[in-house]
């Protein structure tokens, strides 16, 4: 039996065609995926930016237990990078670290590190949380910028 060969052509365009359909689905699926999803509610939060000379002390009032989330901005590709100076915090403590590009493809583009920290319940008081801009293999001394964030957290 021999088949036409406008049938076998038709064939192979459903195929790809189902291919296709399939593909793009697939990738938006994984897309969602890859998200970063935050599990807690976030109660506040504050920015800051490098190359902002305002920018030089946040203030962040919460209740003890609430989550809050501290963005800060640098450009990418200089090998400088936000890091948490203070580690030994009594009032808050970090739930998770991530970088994020602003824009993807842009070479020397902003990144986006966020810090979501939590006020430890049954806790209250006032406590300073200390981020440092620097390359990692300078010492810690030659930080391009540090940003204070003083943290009051009330009793609920």
């Amino acid at each position: 039996m021999k088949i036409p060969y406008r049938e076998i052509k038709k064939v192979f365009t459903m195929l790809s065609m189902s291919l296709l359909i399939w593909g793009m689905t697939a990738s938006v699926v994984l897309a969602d995926d890859m998200a970063v999803k935050e599990e807690s509610p976030i109660a506040i939060t504050v920015k800051a930016d490098a190359d902002d000379a305002v920018s030089e002390g946040l203030v962040v009032d919460i209740k003890a237990g609430d989550f809050f989330k501290v963005e800060l901005y640098a450009a990418s590709g200089t090998g400088y990078e936000w890091e948490l100076i203070n580690k030994a915090l009594q009032l808050v403590k970090v739930e998770k670290r991530y970088s994020v590009m602003e824009m993807p493809n842009l070479p020397g583009g902003k990144m986006c590190t966020v810090y979501i920290l939590q006020a430890k319940p049954d806790t209250g008081g006032q406590e300073t949380v200390a981020f440092s801009l620097r390359r990692s293999w300078q010492p810690a001394d030659m930080a391009a910028k540090t940003i204070n964030c003083e943290v009051k957290v009330s009793k609920e």
